[in-house]
Formats: C-alpha cells, sequence, structure tokens
C-alpha cells in the first residue's frame, strides 16, 4: 500500500494531470468548447494512446457525424436529441419500463449520459468496456441506441421493481449510493455474465438492422428540430425577462 501523500505518488500524479490539462487544452482550440465527458475519453485514451494520437482519436469522433458530433459541447445539443430519440425507442420497445422510469422521474438525460458522450468508461469493466468501444468505433451511434435498449431489457426485472428514483438511477449508472466506485450490491452476482449478454445482444441487434438505420436517422433529424425550437424558445423567454428587468425601480433606487 502506498499512501495517496507519499512524495513520489505526488509527483507523479501533478505530472499525470498537468498533461491531462495540456491535452484538454490542444483539443478545446479545435472543438471550441468543453463537456466534461470528454475530460474522461482523454484520461482513458492515455492508457493506451501517445499524446498525438490520443488527440487524433478525440477529434476524428468529434468531426464524425456517424459518431461523438456535437456532444463534446457545454450544452450539447446533439446529446439532448439522441437521449430524446432514445426515449421513443424506449417507449416502443420497453413500454413497461418506460413507464416506470417517467413514474419515478428518470429521464435519458439523466443516465444515457453515461453511455452516449462518456461511452461507459465509468459504467463497464475493461474486459466489455473494450468491446463497446471497438463497436462503437464500428457501427456509430446505432451502437450507442442499441446498448441502451438491450441494457435496459437486461435488466429490466430490477428496473420495473424500482421503488425509488434512487434505485433506479443506480442500475441504470451501475453504481452504488452507498460505496463511491462500486457496481450495486444487489447486481454483483452474475453481473459480469449480464454486461457480456448485453453486449452481444446489441452486436446482433446492429448487425440484423433491427433499429432500421433509415428510420433511425430520421427520428434524429425530427428530434434535432424540436431541441433546436426548444432552445430557441428557451432563449426568447430568457431575453424577455432581461427586457422586462430593465423598467424596473427597487425601493432602495428611488430618488426622494
Amino acid at each position: 500500500f502506498i499512501s495517496k501523500n507519499d512524495p513520489a505518488t505526488q509527483t507523479r500524479t501533478a505530472a499525470r494531470q498537468q498533461k491531462q490539462i495540456e491535452l484538454l487544452k490542444l483539443i478545446h482550440a479545435h472543438v471550441k468548447d468543453y463537456h466534461q465527458g470528454l475530460g474522461f475519453l482523454v484520461a482513458f485514451l492515455q492508457l493506451f494512446l501517445e499524446r498525438e494520437d490520443v488527440v487524433r482519436v478525440v477529434l476524428a469522433l468529434h468531426n464524425s457525424p456517424r459518431h461523438s458530433q456535437g456532444y463534446f459541447m457545454s450544452q450539447p445539443q446533439a446529446f439532448d436529441r439522441d437521449a430524446g430519440v432514445f426515449r421513443m425507442l424506449l417507449q416502443d420497445q420497453l413500454p413497461e419500463v418506460d413507464e416506470k422510469l417517467a413514474k419515478l422521474g428518470v429521464l435519458p438525460e439523466m443516465y444515457s449520459v453515461k453511455w452516449f458522450i462518456g461511452l461507459a468508461i465509468h459504467v463497464l469493466p475493461l474486459s466489455h468496456l473494450l468491446d463497446y468501444w471497438e463497436a462503437y468505433f464500428q457501427f456509430g451511434y446505432e451502437w450507442l441506441f442499441a446498448f441502451g435498449l438491450e441494457y435496459c431489457r437486461e435488466f429490466q426485472t430490477e428496473l420495473v421493481g424500482a421503488n425509488q428514483t434512487a434505485e433506479a438511477m443506480a442500475v441504470l449508472r451501475l453504481e452504488d449510493p452507498a460505496a463511491e466506485w462500486k457496481y450495486p450490491r444487489a447486481l454483483q452476482d452474475g453481473l459480469q455474465e449480464r454486461l457480456a449478454n448485453v453486449n452481444m445482444a446489441a452486436v446482433e441487434a446492429v448487425g440484423a438492422n433491427r433499429l432500421i438505420a433509415a428510420r433511425l436517422e430520421k427520428l434524429r433529424e425530427e428530434e434535432a428540430l424540436r431541441v433546436a425550437e426548444k432552445v430557441e424558445r428557451a432563449l426568447r423567454r430568457l431575453q424577455e425577462l432581461e427586457d422586462s428587468d430593465d423598467g424596473i425601480v427597487f425601493s432602495d433606487e428611488e430618488e426622494g
């Protein structure tokens, strides 16, 4: 055991943190924005790749319409779009799960960010995570939807049986609320096999075109318009509130 307060450990940690900051600054120069999930991807890729290759991979994902284009923004409308599409797919294929999650106030925006933007880095163990990334590189966004659906299908019993929001979120995010960075205790038995089943089922779904790629693309286009309109309405409302504040005079500002 080596304490985190060990001088050598602190030196190595500081060096890694500085390298992470430098890489993120370099990527930011191209992306012109930042999302927390981007930091996770960069840290993970550094386990396997040199600095230049980390940048190449991240920018390739950022520039690819079939992958992470628009995801690495501070307010990613592209993610909001795909979270909305995932909700529609869930309603269609797993209505009982969708109904229960909606009842608990659990929306895709609250959990699918770990699958879509974070690419499951904080969800899957390494052996399954590498399979996830390989499939994502090959199939793009179709893989994200397929994985999400098969994940909810595999854990349908736990999700439908959840009585509290935190209980459902623990399953969807694979986080034990009482033990940081550990899987929920109730899911630990047989979890590795179940996650392998999810990956395999998702690969089969994409390979068989069960989501119907053309339909999926149309859903994304339609949802993108709805998200853009929603953002525009919110911006207009915000501007109206700012304009209405201009004429307000508070009592301590009034002249005697």
